[in-house]
């Protein structure tokens, strides 16, 4: 499988973000075809003060440092909620790369449940071509962190 980091969806996932855009968020019409457009043949280039390098094509991803970005970025993920919810502890994503799941402390509580949603959260992300970073995924009590 290849693997990419979050923001660099290659083309056949592009159309899996439009799908999540549409089934999950309701957003079709001229408000898709925008984001499609958005999503396809764009150049990228860096500019710093006046000085600007050559344009290149952009063959994948959301355009790096767009606003729109982790807004997309957390529609494509969107669907990991299932996976987090299988294991019943109450989390929050947030809108760019960072998952927080938070648990209720309790006397008798292992570990053992919370390293196996870390470990299902890290599988659903290989398997929708993203690399998971454990350091992006906090766990603890809703005091701890």
């Amino acid at each position: 499988m290849h693997q990419i980091s979050p923001f660099q969806l290659p083309v056949e996932n592009l159309s899996v973000l439009l799908g999540r855009l549409m089934s999950y968020f309701g957003i079709t019409g001229r408000a898709l075809n925008w984001l499609r457009f958005f999503l396809t043949d764009h150049t990228q280039y860096v500019g710093v003060g006046t000085a600007r390098s050559t344009a290149v094509n952009c063959t994948s991803g959301v355009p790096q440092g767009s606003v729109l970005g982790p807004l997309l970025f957390a529609v494509y993920v969107s669907p990991v909620n299932n996976v987090i919810a299988a294991h019943s502890p109450s989390y929050h994503q947030y809108a760019h790369d960072m998952l927080y799941v938070a648990v209720r402390p309790r006397t008798n509580v292992t570990l053992k449940p919370i390293f196996e949603c870390t470990d299902d959260v890290s599988q659903w992300f290989l398997e929708n071509s993203l690399l998971p970073d454990p350091s992006t995924m906090l766990c603890g009590t809703p005091f701890a962190v």
